[in-house]
């Protein structure tokens, strides 16, 4: 799915960027580019980096969207680019992957736990792909950067999304909040994502969820 800069802009509630580009990638990691002229860059700061050191490098390659906390220093000589600045870069990656859950009315799995994740939400494709188009998280996309990433993979043809979510602090997200932080007793709560906490990953499907898909349900091809 394809969304514009000033839109996503509008989602992360900062101010509208000078230019409106189409934006259908999500890019956190510099060295996974791909499709620059689609792509949106978070500017992300962890631990043992800062994205705002690879934008120039980014823009050169043809990245012309990125959110960002700052503007940087050398702005200027990036005259195309569309600076989308807001406070919060991470913040703003999980309200962008949270309005795009909530554009879809369909069943979502979420598996959390202390260990056997990723184990059981393959195995839950392999027992599932062949009735319904599924999205899931690649690999181990469980952090609070991966389920915002893997939920922005949900698309048209999507019928029903298994995410794993590590659980780092209780703090809940809402509607799209498959993020760790996952205060269980609230996901109970939701009519949407179906989603068991424990040390040892137990999940709850809602009953009859093949009513909320499509009819008929696209299978994954």
């Amino acid at each position: 799915m394809t969304y514009s800069t000033i839109s996503i802009a509008e989602t992360v509630h900062a101010s509208a960027p000078a230019f409106d580009y189409p934006v259908s990638i999500l890019l956190t990691d510099s060295r996974s580019l791909t499709y620059p002229e689609q792509t949106l860059f978070f500017a992300l700061r962890t631990a043992t980096g800062n994205g705002h050191r690879y934008i120039s490098d980014l823009y050169n390659k043809g990245v012309r969207a990125f959110v960002v906390d700052h503007l940087p220093s050398n702005a200027a000589s990036m005259p195309e680019a569309a600076w989308i600045v807001v406070p919060d870069v991470l913040r703003a990656l999980q309200q962008l992957a949270a309005s795009h859950r909530a554009s879809f009315s369909i069943p979502v799995i979420g598996i959390t736990g202390s260990r056997g994740k990723t184990t059981l939400k393959e195995w839950l494709y392999s027992l599932l792909h062949n009735d319904f188009s599924i999205v899931r998280s690649p690999r181990s996309y469980n952090s609070q950067i991966g389920v915002p990433l893997s939920i922005w993979e949900m698309n048209r043809d999507t019928c029903l999304a298994i995410f794993e979510a590590g659980i780092s602090q209780f703090r809940f997200k809402g509607r799209g909040g498959l993020s760790p932080g996952i205060d269980p007793n609230q996901i109970r709560s939701q009519t949407s994502p179906a989603v068991i906490a424990g040390s040892v990953p137990r999940v709850r499907v809602p009953v009859g969820f093949q009513g909320f898909c499509p009819s008929p349900c696209p299978a994954s091809s």
